[in-house]
């Protein structure tokens, strides 16, 4: 038997392999399948074996593993067999993951062991989970274990508990009930049937007393029989009679503690099976009461959210509440997290569709500039003000986007330019200035980003090209020439070395920010690439398309 089960994906072994390490470090046996299933074994015969001579089931929650159909297998077992579940919360489940998650998973209080949390701290609170009530657990692993191997043998009796280790195994039943891990149908079933074949040995006992009883009567009447033939003989009859006499005596006695023995198990069964009622009854009402409990906290963490920097959050972790368990807790919660979501300002003033909208990333985000078809840019305070109205385009705006250091507007238009606007001061001004206009493009300007710096821009235009320009002089800097259609999305790395590009031929490409020269070329959509974005660390690119599909690539061999 082992200390723990690890449940885990694939892509967490690096994190499985530290804990393993960690586990070992304190005399914790770990079952893991990267060492403990010979390469000829019966893979998954292998794994519920493991499963079930482990005292306690360790989940390993990350996206992957909740989304794995071995992982659920692994828990849906566990859960069955009545094991102590411990979930460990690796990585941050995204909303997908957490409506797929298997329900075990989040009726159990989670141990946070991400890359931001204290692994030491989180480790001390795993091995006191592993350690309350060990004798409970190891009792239940031990008695688990031979109840199996009854029932892969055919529940053969010779497996069955005699003696001493039946009475602690029905004293073991009758306590453990109201702890957890709580007993499994297949303990109360495999005791049972020790203590019927317990029974049935002793009516054995019972029947073989009866015959002896039935052979000294019988020497008793032998012994008269004999009694004529001879005077000398008379005294050994007499002798053989009482003893016959004292032997029916014993066996009559010994029936009768029999009986009363059978009656003592019997009573015994009895009272097995209604503390078995109870107990089934007391564990829904704990797991009721479980559940409340863990909907009121998580209704109080959603309150708590709901004022502060993640309101959003508040509206999901309010929902959560509301399913684990109807409280009124829960619902107050849920109803104030989406009330708070409620629309609070509409902004009126632009006379066309609204095109785009861009938080400022200065001022605390407490302006936004909105681009529209009737060939203006508006700006606004977070309270739905309207600060400053930037004319000048002669058609529709298609973008409008903030510098990264807050200071310039950019805006694209289907007039073909691009303006440079200053923004510096719009919190304390009306109006912005207009800095500069990049001509150039011979159609549509659909789309811009602005380099990490705040110093060039990069365009993207139905003419077929991209380019990229200097915000401070308005000089074109260089022209990114080889889609065959229209460009429709240009986009900075996060570095600022490399512009990838999205168009109409169904592919993307990825240039030199400095020289403009033609790194790779994406292709494999059979139809329009509509967006291009980078990864946070820049090592990857995703691209969007109207065949239905997104594709991530490598963005440094173009894989």
């Amino acid at each position: 038997m082992t200390d723990v089960f690890i449940s885990y994906s694939r892509r967490d072994r690096d994190f499985v392999v530290r804990l393993h390490g960690a586990l070992a470090a304190v005399q914790r046996n770990t079952w893991v399948d990267w060492e403990d299933i010979p390469a000829t074994a019966d893979w998954w015969k292998e794994v519920t074996g493991g499963i079930a001579q482990a005292d306690a089931f360790v989940f390993v929650i990350s996206p992957d593993s909740v989304r794995s159909e071995v992982c659920r297998n692994e828990i849906e077992y566990a859960i069955s067999s009545g094991k102590r579940f411990v979930p460990l919360l690796y990585r941050t489940l995204d909303m997908d993951a957490q409506k797929i998650m298997h329900p075990a998973i989040s009726t159990h209080n989670w141990i946070y062991f991400r890359d931001t949390d204290d692994f030491d701290a989180a480790f001390k609170l795993l091995i006191n989970a592993l350690d309350t009530d060990l004798s409970n657990v190891r009792a239940h692993t031990r008695l688990l274990v031979r109840a199996n191997e009854w029932v892969t043998n055919g529940k053969n009796h010779s497996f069955l508990l005699q003696g001493d280790d039946l009475k602690n195994a029905e004293q073991w039943l009758a306590q453990a009930v109201a702890k957890k891990p709580a007993p499994t149908p297949l303990h109360a079933e495999y005791i049972s049937a020790s203590r019927l074949a317990a029974t049935a040995r002793q009516r054995t006992l019972l029947a073989g007393v009866s015959v002896a009883l039935v052979v000294a009567v019988a020497l008793a009447i032998l012994s008269l029989l004999l009694f004529g033939e001879a005077n000398t003989q008379r005294t050994i009859a007499q002798d053989q009679a009482e003893r016959a006499s004292n032997n029916a005596a014993t066996a009559t006695i010994a029936q009768g503690q029999a009986e009363q023995e059978a009656q003592r198990a019997n009573n015994n069964a009895a009272t097995a099976t209604v503390a078995q009622g109870q107990a089934q009854l007391q564990a829904t009402e704990v797991a009721r009461e479980r559940n409340a409990s863990q909907s009121i906290a998580v209704a109080g963490q959603a309150q708590v959210e709901l004022q502060g920097t993640r309101p959003e959050r508040a509206v999901i972790l309010a929902l959560n509440a509301f399913r684990v368990s109807v409280t009124w807790q829960s619902e107050r919660a849920l109803a104030a997290a989406v009330e708070s979501r409620l629309e609070k300002f509409t902004l009126a003033g632009h006379s066309s569709e609204v095109t785009s909208a861009d938080w400022s990333p200065v001022f605390n985000a407490r302006l936004l500039v909105t681009a529209s078809n009737d060939n203006t840019a508006r700006i606004w305070d977070y309270q739905g003000n309207l600060l400053g109205v930037l004319q000048g385009h002669t058609a529709a705006v298609t973008r409008a986007l903030w510098s990264p250091d807050g200071r310039m507007i950019a805006t694209s238009s289907s007039d073909g330019t691009t303006k440079i606007w200053n923004a510096a001061d719009t919190y304390k001004q009306v109006n912005a200035s207009l800095l500069t206009t990049l001509v150039g493009h011979r159609d549509k300007v659909v789309n811009l980003s602005w380099s990490p710096d705040s110093r060039r821009v990069a365009t993207a235009s139905n003419d077929g090209t991209a380019r990229i320009w200097d915000v401070t002089t308005g000089e074109l800097l260089f022209t990114l020439s080889g889609h065959k259609t229209a460009v429709n999305y240009a986009v900075y790395s996060p570095d600022g070395t490399r512009v990838a590009t999205s168009s109409g031929d169904g592919t993307a490409k990825i240039w030199d920010a400095a020289t403009g020269e033609l790194l790779l070329d994406l292709a494999g959509h059979r139809s329009a690439v509509i967006r291009v974005v980078w990864s946070g660390d820049g090592s990857k690119v995703a691209t969007a398309s109207g065949d239905n599909t997104v594709r991530m690539w490598d963005a440094t061999t173009g894989e």
